[in-house]
């Protein structure tokens, strides 16, 4: 079963924290983790959201017993504009909050922006990064249920030496993840 709402409930991101946070937000998606028992009781496999404007996926088990539910943040139409939730350390440095303890994967944790000079000693964006995207989800059908892959795909910029848009790939962000399902929707255990 997969669910879709606005708010994400487990993100990294500007959203990720608790209104009453000593680094609030008052458009918290943490409010939706209310739900997170009935989500494991009921079988839930995956929940897609977006409204911290990032990409990350976090495996939720609340009660330990090894089937949880992936919690997606696919909001990568802002291209990384609100991206993880930052906060002044004691040197006066920015550094992220990492409030979710759930997170298993990031785009700007675990794919990040990686540069390089071109012929002319320009550098040039190689790899990585935030970028507008969307989750590809697969549903291959099996004589159990189904299995679903799910891949975060992002729409690399290729750039001249001037940094002007010259044309765009589809490139895939390494963190794919496959699970099998019953007839009913439900993961099937391991």
């Amino acid at each position: 079963m997969l669910l879709q709402f606005h708010h994400a409930a487990y993100p990294n991101g500007v959203h990720g924290t608790l209104p009453n946070h000593e680094h609030p937000d008052i458009q918290s998606g943490t409010a939706m983790r209310a739900y997170t028992p009935m989500f494991e009781e009921h079988g839930v496999a995956a929940v897609i959201s977006g409204h911290d404007e990032m990409f990350e996926r976090s495996w939720v088990d609340e009660d330990g017993d090894g089937r949880g539910f992936h919690s997606y943040d696919v909001g990568v139409a802002a291209d990384g504009l609100r991206g993880e939730k930052l906060v002044q350390n004691a040197e006066g440095e920015y550094e992220p909050l990492r409030f979710n303890s759930h997170s298993q994967w990031s785009a700007p944790a675990d794919e990040p922006e990686t540069w390089a000079e071109d012929a002319n000693g320009v550098p040039q964006l190689v790899s990585g990064g935030v970028h507008y995207g969307h989750l590809q989800i697969d549903v291959a059908n099996t004589a159990q249920g189904a299995e679903l892959t799910l891949a975060p795909v992002l729409i690399f910029p290729l750039l001249d030496s001037q940094y002007q848009l010259e044309k765009t790939e589809r490139r895939a962000y390494d963190d794919v993840v496959r699970f099998a399902v019953g007839k009913d929707g439900v993961p099937l255990a391991k």
